[in-house]
């Protein structure tokens, strides 16, 4: 009973406080204000009128690679009907008439107006248009290419060689990609050079993930029509990027500061006097103390996080499992933050130096993942690959693996997160689907080997320290 009564004394430490109850209020704030968005699906010819715009980009290696190019098209929507009508616009079934234009052509004789009746042109291009020089043709050849030898502004394929299917792959690639949707594409007979044209039809699906909202905020008061993406983009900014990313930096930052002063203040004369009478282990006592500044990390993210999935589930019908379980990965990277706090603390009995100690440490863990994930970027790029020195990717690996892996705990976080709100297309687009996630076991196993390592220094130096 002695060590479950001194566990809950080193409990009631860390939530016995104006501060802890300060973190819990602004939680609440917090939940409430995410709370008070809500989003409105765009109309569907609006979506899809959206969408094709974004088509002029493309992608190598059929968009998977994360070299992208501008190309000479221009992309317009005409005929658009609606086949089956749903209050839910994703679920409605839609077709309409995609037409791209090469810039190279004379758009006088092309009718790019999508409500005007379509018309033959009356004249040859401004000057002789091969198949090499057609802008849609090599953004086909360029998406269809492996993604190696060229950069994302540099010389790409030509587009003589491109077929039917692949123009139709291509089409149907891009409404994948920038619309989440699949579509059934049919390519028209060509009538001039330069001009293509494909019949569309797209089938609703149940996963409004994917379809582009528009958000209002403090129930309505404000509204921001003119800026509009995918539901789950939406969702995934606010909890993997405000509130698991930025939101959780303040968060760190605030208790590594608040328990930097737990250890010093037990080892204050009198009070560790008081601690040490008792018939308790010393490196018991530490790390329950230990234990105890955990405590307040997880309350609070458990408020934070718990409260924000509630109110977006209810408003989005997005319940994804990966966001709660954030609320262990952060209390996990926390653990290893106050392992360096708590060996510094019993070695310097100062919470000032405790804290740039943390702070310091946590700063270097950030540059290298960084770095890694940098060269880690590089490396799967082999137009880039070949102009750095293996040495690079090396070194990286190795440091890799012998840091605590915060920043792997942080992408695989992420990847958790997005996986849960983000539609398929909207992943490729992020290049998540290129990214090699390390196993969980291996994250933690590195991570876990720090904390017991500088917990059990400390817990010998505390063990054998006069006081």
């Amino acid at each position: 009973m002695k060590y479950l009564a001194i566990l809950i004394d080193s409990f009631r430490e860390a939530v016995d406080g104006k501060v802890f109850y300060a973190m819990v209020i602004l939680s609440v704030v917090l939940a409430l204000f995410v709370g008070s968005v809500s989003y409105t699906p765009v109309p569907a010819q609006k979506t899809f009128e959206e969408t094709v715009e974004k088509f002029l980009i493309v992608r190598p290696d059929h968009g998977k690679s994360m070299l992208p190019r501008p190309f000479g098209v221009l992309y317009s929507i005409r005929d658009f009907r609606t086949d089956k009508e749903s209050d839910k616009p994703w679920q409605g079934e839609y077709s309409f008439r995609l037409r791209a234009v090469d810039m190279g052509i004379d758009l006088s004789d092309v009718d790019i107006d999508p409500n005007a009746a379509p018309k033959a042109p009356k004249s040859p291009p401004i000057k002789p248009m091969s198949e090499d020089e057609s802008a849609f043709r090599q953004s086909v050849a360029f998406w269809d290419s492996p993604g190696s030898g060229f950069s994302g502004m540099g010389n790409v394929p030509s587009g003589k060689k491109v077929t039917e299917e692949q123009m139709v792959a291509y089409v149907r690639d891009q409404f994948e990609i920038w619309a989440n949707v699949e579509a059934n594409v049919t390519l028209q007979p060509l009538t001039q050079k330069g001009l293509y044209e494909f019949d569309v039809h797209v089938k609703g699906a149940d996963d409004p993930r994917g379809w582009p909202s528009s958000i209002s905020v403090l129930y309505g008061a404000y509204s921001f029509k003119s800026v509009s993406q995918p539901l789950g983009k939406w969702v995934y900014l606010i909890q993997g990027t405000l509130i698991n990313g930025f939101g959780a930096w303040i968060a760190l930052l605030i208790n590594v500061i608040i328990t930097a002063f737990y250890i010093p203040n037990m080892m204050r004369k009198g009070a560790i006097d008081l601690l040490l009478s008792k018939p308790l282990m010393r490196s018991t006592l530490l790390v329950y103390k230990y234990f105890g500044g955990m405590t307040l990390m997880f309350l609070t993210t458990t408020v934070a996080v718990g409260g924000i999935w509630v109110v977006m589930g209810l408003r989005t019908g997005i319940w994804g499992k990966g966001f709660l379980l954030s609320i262990l990965a952060l209390t996990f990277y926390f653990a290893v933050l106050y392992a360096v706090s708590t060996f510094t603390a019993v070695l310097t009995r100062s919470a000032i130096v405790a804290i740039l100690a943390t702070c310091f440490f946590w700063f270097v863990l950030w540059l290298f993942g960084f770095l890694h994930g940098l060269a880690d970027v590089m490396k799967k790029e082999p137009s880039v690959k070949k102009d750095i020195p293996e040495w690079v990717f090396t070194a990286s690996d190795t440091v890799n693996a012998v840091v605590p892996r915060t920043k792997d705990l942080d992408n695989l976080t992420q990847k958790l997160i997005s996986q849960d709100t983000m539609a398929r297309g909207d992943l490729r687009q992020a290049g998540l689907e290129r990214i090699t996630f390390p196993p969980w076991g291996e994250v933690l196993g590195v991570s876990l080997g720090y904390i017991v390592v500088l917990l059990g220094i400390a817990c010998w130096r505390f063990a054998f320290r006069d006081y």
